[in-house]
């Protein structure tokens, strides 16, 4: 196996091939995402780690750059608290910003802490509410006047 692999979170197929020249990549879907087997435990990061470190295990793989695609960005400093670094050569994070909550001295926190916590027990007790909060608040009309338009990242 290619000492350079690849691990990439969910991420279009173009990208995949745009990159098999050079490094082998390997797409994991979390436990009961995309098309691995559905499951109703289990849904939280530090598992999400340990299902990633004995994938590696497995299947003998070390100096692996590991690609977090947003919660796959969190799945991977999951890991590497977890889990350390020997068997990363790389750790690349994309589309994820550095924290999520509100802080006196950060403008971009999305969710103060108790948003989060009421976000992340909907998330194990009724998905399907926190499908509907997320579709609501991403299609949340009334942006004012005087609000500078959104230029991204970078």
């Amino acid at each position: 196996m290619n000492s350079n692999a690849v691990w990439r979170f969910n991420t279009a197929v173009e990208q995949q091939e745009g990159l098999a020249d050079e490094y082998q990549p390997i797409v994991v879907d979390f436990r009961g995402h995309g098309r691995s087997e559905k499951t109703e435990t289990g849904h939280t990061l530090p598992t999400y780690a340990t299902d990633i470190e004995q994938f590696f295990e497995a299947r003998g793989l070390d100096e692996v750059i590991l690609v977090g695609w947003s919660m796959g960005s969190l799945v991977g400093w999951e890991y590497i608290d977890q889990f350390g670094t020997d068997r990363l050569r790389e750790f690349v994070v994309v589309e994820q910003q550095p924290a999520d909550l509100e802080q006196d001295d950060y403008d971009h926190g999305v969710f103060d802490f108790e948003e989060l916590r009421g976000l992340m027990e909907l998330a194990q007790t009724n998905p399907h509410e926190l499908n509907s909060v997320f579709i609501d608040e991403m299609f949340k009309l009334g942006i004012e006047a005087d609000s500078p338009p959104h230029r991204g990242r970078g």
